[in-house]
């Protein structure tokens, strides 16, 4: 092979750190920029091709430039395959990456790359370098489905890095002078180093190996030293005693006639067959693997293999166990056993950075797996029918995946410890829950929980992580948490007995979480300052989401088909947002009892069967809802004090809007083909600004409190009124109401006011008061029955224009009322019909209508300074006694041009002329 022992080791270590560190120095210059990316956004940077050239991460835009760092925040990364064609530098803090696709490198270094640097990652799957003067450092290289790492390039350094089980090699390097230094190699199936370039230097490295061949050298100089290699044995269910006694390993033993000196990592193969009244205690580090089916019985309650504590890096792998194995060895595989039948744990872990995958666990009489150690990795293991929990983890960063675990007693997997990864399980038929976990800082993502008789996952750790999750089919919640900042996302809860995801903790988030079937709400959340986006909630028993907590956010959202409402909204300060859709709940679909909830931007509350949307606490707002129709009740109810509603398009079997608060304003109201009223308002102070109310069965507006606010309405071809007002202190302002099949405005309450209106084609009356001190002003009232009609008393018409009106132009009832400087004519009738005492008739212009001008039967009654022109009776025709008629201009009226019929009345100082059957009589 052309090896070179260099004497002076310790001068080639000095040399080939500095050299790393200058190739590191090369690779990063001065201008480079340091980033941090996640789970998520990392993609902006990284894509299929290569890195971007131009990138944004958290809203700002960056050229990259040649040995930046881009530091992966922690998490697992799913179906990673990162290429690197330019000089970079990743540095992992906690990032797990994983690639399910066997044809694709996890990272992939290409030729344009060098001078790249790979430090700190955990990796499942292979990494390629094709890079010279690449360095990696301190990386996990896990299960790769060919070589761990591939080295097509030069100069390439690989220190404090661990391959774990790799189908072909550790390391497979046919570079020139690479340097492979104080590596950890574990039972890669082929070599643990395959090198075939020159100058390679291998030192330092620890190797277990399942065969002889741990480093396979074939090219030049190469230099290979102080690496830690272990031996391999057979055994039999006979010799194997010669090793493994009562105590422990035999520091010496004898096998086939040859005597040995025990060494730290050898490795026993057992043969096939079956091993009776096994103990096995393994007290110093070793390898204990199987060559067919091994099959170990024992009749005590012991455990049958018993890892301890001075058995560090010891590899159990291959059994058939009927009974129990413990672990207290650091750094120590369980893989590939089948452990049955224990009377107590089937596996027992005390022990630190312990792997167990590949087992098959089934009829412990407690755990499955009990583990009380940190940094455990439970992998790929098949865990059945345990009389407590399937997998207990109570140690921290334990890491527990792709795991098939059914028919527990407790729970499927309990984990207590903090920050434990709980990724890729299959978890079915557990007696309490699939997931249950207390630690903190948990990352639960990927799982498949099915038909636990409690929840599918219930997670009682702060700042957890829950993503990616499938729960169906269990007897409480799919998903439970009473733990504060956790994080659920991408996860789908179906057919849950209770509710899909339930949350008691404070500032959880929930991000596209899907939510449908369950046996009572789709998302309930209770505590405080939590957040729901993204999400769907459809067909659940009660609520699609339920929130009682305060200040609590749910945007991008789509609720429908739920038993009740679609969102119900108990916590005060709710903010409601992006609705996509509220549709077709059986109550309302959004429910709001809190004060000061915001809702903005509701796209669709449509055919729910109470309410499209309801609020009865006060302070709302409600900003913006796009559809609130064919609800079965009313588009919107707002009951509560206070409220704000804006830009609102309501089409219902009830009302368009309903609100019962006091101080309510709404703005930009469409409210139309409403099977009652366009808006329903009964509480005082309300306000309307600017908006269209058509086509309702009833009225387009319905106000029965004090002090209404009307301003910039449209109400047309409603079935009743136009506005329909029983409240005092009513405001009408600058509205048109038009084409309505009663009245365009009914007012019944005390002294309403009613300015720049145009009021017209209404089948009654135009504008029609029935409360005193009425004031009409600045108006334009047309093609009504009767143009204004008051009935109560002290009514003001001011400044207006009344004509062509089927019946009166003003039809004025009421004493003390006061008619004044109008513009009046054309009107079918009378211009005026005045029936109250002490009225006041002035300084208006009534011509052309088809009956009297003026026809007054107040007694009392004053006209004066009004000009009454070509109307087809007269112009003036008082009954009532002690008018008092004055400084009137009347002429060319078909009839008189004043006719005074009262008692003591006075007619004075007017000009009458051409007046056809006379201009004045008395």
């Amino acid at each position: 092979m052309g090896v070179t022992i260099i004497s002076s080791f310790k001068k080639k270590i000095i040399f080939t750190i500095i050299m790393a560190m200058a190739l590191f120095a090369i690779a990063s210059p001065a201008s480079a920029a340091n980033y941090t990316v996640n789970n998520t956004n990392y993609m902006n940077v990284f894509n299929t091709t290569g890195i971007n050239s131009n990138f944004n991460l958290n809203g700002t835009d960056y050229t990259f430039q040649d040995g930046d760092a881009f530091t992966f925040l922690s998490g697992i990364y799913t179906n990673v395959q990162i290429i690197l064609d330019k000089t970079v530098n990743l540095i992992s803090n906690g990032a797990f990456f994983t690639n399910e696709t066997t044809d694709y490198y996890v990272i992939n270094i290409l030729d344009t790359a060098i001078y790249s640097n790979i430090t700190g990652f955990n990796i499942n799957g292979s990494l390629n370098v094709s890079a010279d003067n690449v360095t990696l450092n301190n990386n996990s290289i896990n299960a790769s489905t060919r070589e761990g790492i591939i080295i097509n390039s030069n100069n390439v350094t690989l220190v404090n890095n661990r391959i774990n089980n790799s189908k072909l090699s550790g390391i497979n390097t046919a570079g020139n002078n690479t340097n492979i230094i104080n590596n950890t190699f574990v039972y890669n199936l082929q070599n643990g180093v395959t090198s075939t370039g020159n100058n390679t230097t291998i030192t330092g490295n620890t190797i277990y190996c399942y065969n002889n061949s741990s480093i396979n050298s074939t090219g030049a100089d190469a230099i290979i030293n102080n690496n830690h290699i272990f031996r391999k044995f057979f055994v039999n269910n006979t010799t194997y005693t010669n090793i493994f006694n009562s105590t422990g390993i035999a520091d010496t033993f004898s096998l086939d006639g040859t005597d040995y000196t025990f060494q730290d990592g050898d490795i026993f193969t057992f043969l096939e067959g079956i091993y009776e009244n096994v103990k096995i205690i393994l007290n110093k580090p070793v390898a204990i693997i199987t060559n067919g089916s091994v099959n170990l019985t024992s009749n005590g309650a012991s455990d049958i293999i018993h890892v301890l504590n001075t058995s560090n890096n010891t590899n159990v792998s291959g059994f058939y166990i009927n009974g129990s194995l413990s672990v207290d060895g650091n750094n120590s595989i369980i893989d590939k056993n089948t452990i049955v039948n224990s009377s107590r744990d089937g596996i027992l872990i005390s022990a630190s950075n312990v792997t167990l995958s590949n087992n098959n666990i089934k009829n412990s009489n407690s755990s499955g797996v009990k583990s009380t150690g940190n940094n455990v990795v439970i992998r790929n293991n098949h865990i059945s029918s345990s009389n407590q929990n399937g997998v207990e983890s109570s140690g921290s960063n334990a890491s527990i995946s792709s795991n098939y675990i059914t028919d527990s007693t407790k729970n499927g997997i309990n984990s207590s410890g903090d920050n434990s990864v709980i990724y890729n399980n299959t978890i079915m038929n557990n007696r309490k829950s699939g997931i249950h976990s207390e630690g903190s800082k948990a990352n639960i993502t990927s799982n498949y929980i099915y038909n636990s008789i409690e929840h599918g996952i219930n997670s009682k750790g702060n700042n957890a992580t829950i993503s990616q999750d499938s729960s169906y089919y269990n007897g409480m919640n799919g998903i439970y948490v009473s733990g504060n900042n956790t994080k659920i996302d991408n996860s789908y809860t179906y057919y849950n007995g209770h509710s899909g995801v339930y949350s008691t903790g404070n500032s959880n988030s929930l991000t596209s979480v899907y939510s449908k079937f369950n046996g009572m709400n789709g998302i309930q959340m209770n505590g405080i300052n939590n957040t729901i986006t993204y999400s769907t909630a459809e067909n659940n028993t009660l609520n699609g989401i339920y929130s009682t907590g305060a200040n609590n956010q749910i945007s991008s959202i789509t609720v429908q088909y739920n038993g009740n409402n679609g969102i119900y909204s108990t916590g005060d300060s709710a903010n409601i947002n992006n609705i996509n859709a509220a549709n077709y709940n059986k109550q309302n679909g959004i429910l709001s009892t809190g004060n000061n909830a915001y809702l903005f931007y509701i796209k669709n509350a449509t055919n729910n069967k109470q309410n499209g949307i309801l609020i009865s606490g006060k302070n709302a707002q409600i900003l913006w809802v796009e559809n609130a129709t064919n609800n079965i009740q009313n588009g919107i109810a707002s009951l509560g004090n206070n409220s704000y509603l804006w830009y609102i398009v309501a089409n219902n079997n009830q009302n368009g809007i309903y609100t019962s608060g006091f101080n309510t304003t709404l703005v930009s109201v469409y409210a139309q083909f409403n099977k009652n009223h366009g808006i329903l308002t009964t509480g005082n102070n309300v306000r309307i600004f600017n908006s269209i109310l058509k086509f309702n069965t009833l009225n387009g507006i319905y106000s029965t409190g004090q002090k209404a606010h009307i301003e910039n309405i449209q109400s047309h071809y409603n079935k009743q009124n136009g506005i329909y007002s029983s409240g005092s202190l009513l405001e009408i302002f600058n509205s048109i109401i038009s084409n309505n099949s009663l009245n365009g405005v009914y007012s019944t309450g005390y002294k309403p006011y009613f300015q720049n209106l145009t009021v017209y084609s209404n089948r009654l009356n135009g504008i029609i008061i029935y409360g005193s001190e009425g004031f009409v002003y600045n108006s334009t009232v047309y093609k009504n029955m009767n143009g204004v009609y008051t009935k109560g008393s002290k009514a003001i018409v001011y400044v207006s224009k009344i004509y062509s009106n089927s019946y009166y132009g003003v039809y004025s009832l009421g004493a003390s009322s006061k008619i004044v400087k109008n513009k009046i004519y054309s009107n079918r009738g009378h211009g005026v019909y005045s029936a109250g005492s002490s009225s006041q008739i002035y300084y208006n212009t009534i011509n052309s209508n088809y009956k009297n001008g003026i026809y007054s039967k107040s007694k009392y009654v004053l006209i004066a300074d009004n000009t009454a022109s070509y109307n087809k009776n007269n112009g003036i025709y008082s009954t009532g006694i002690k008018a008092k008629i004055g400084r009137n201009i009347v002429k060319k009226n078909k009839y008189y041009g004043i006719y005074s019929k009262g008692r003591g009345s006075i007619v004075v100082k007017n000009k009458a002329s051409g007046n056809k059957k006379g201009n004045i009589r008395k």
